[in-house]
């Protein structure tokens, strides 16, 4: 079964996170994701289009920044 998810990343070298909308991945890619080899990474997952697309607008509402997949 794949969810919508965003990926969150926490660098040290910058001051805020980042995120990448991802779009559907099975959970087996979610769980290659948050083990990076530098920095932290956590996933938003989210069931439907309609709350992915939804928590993307809060996320840049909220003055979050995104960067392309």
């Amino acid at each position: 079964m794949k969810k919508f998810c965003i990926k969150k990343r926490i660098n040290p070298q910058f001051d805020k996170p980042y995120y990448v909308a991802l779009g559907q991945i099975t959970k087996k890619e979610i769980k290659a994701i948050e083990k990076p080899l530098y920095a932290t990474v956590s996933v938003i997952q989210l069931d439907t289009r309609e709350e992915y697309l939804g928590k993307i607008d809060e996320l840049k509402l909220a003055g979050a920044t995104f960067i392309n997949h």
